[in-house]
């Protein structure tokens, strides 16, 4: 994958990481939503890079986090991870340009998916919570509707992105399998 590429995954992940993060802020001290007229063009730069930063962190957990089930989906298919290895070798030892590319892509995908799931179900605690803390224009009964609506439609987003990351883990592995059994003829 290229280094551009990597960057902008870390980036997309990390702009999750910072919405929760920003919304537990928020939540608890207080702070004004900015509007984007007072951002500074100056600011930008230092905040994406924090937000890079944030995505390294949070691929990092996500990884640890998926990774029993990662490995069992893994092994099921590949019967172990010695094969794995193996495979991958393979592929990126006698594979086309083009092939690796597009493994390098799915791996993309999987990640992003990865940690969008932990992205997620942090917002649907943060986002329920910065509702009930902060916004003291809401009627208690208004409140409750946007933080319970809030909290099930997140919830909801964090279990479809699980699924995806599911489907798109098992169809890595199988294609990986299929890929090294087709180089190794």
């Amino acid at each position: 994958m290229s280094t551009t590429g990597l960057f902008v995954e870390l980036v997309v992940i990390g702009s999750g990481t910072a919405a929760w993060l920003y919304l537990l802020g928020a939540s608890l001290v207080g702070l004004e939503l900015l509007a984007t007229k007072d951002l500074s063009s100056v600011l930008l730069i230092p905040a994406l890079a924090v937000v890079y930063v944030l995505g390294i962190v949070t691929d990092r957990i996500a990884d640890w986090a998926f990774s029993r089930w990662d490995n069992s989906i893994r092994i099921r298919i590949l019967d172990s991870i010695p094969k794995y290895r193996q495979a991958r070798l393979l592929l990126y030892s006698l594979a086309n340009e083009r092939l690796c590319k597009l493994f390098d892509y799915n791996k993309s995908r999987i990640r992003i998916a990865r940690a969008w799931t932990l992205n997620l179900l942090l917002c649907a605690i943060t986002a329920p919570t910065f509702v009930c803390l902060r916004c003291d224009s809401l009627q208690p009964t208004g409140k409750t509707v946007y933080s319970v609506t809030a909290f099930f439609l997140l919830t909801a987003a964090a279990v479809l992105t699980t699924w995806a990351w599911r489907i798109l883990v098992v169809n890595d592995y199988s294609r990986l399998k299929e890929a090294a059994e087709y180089l190794q003829q």
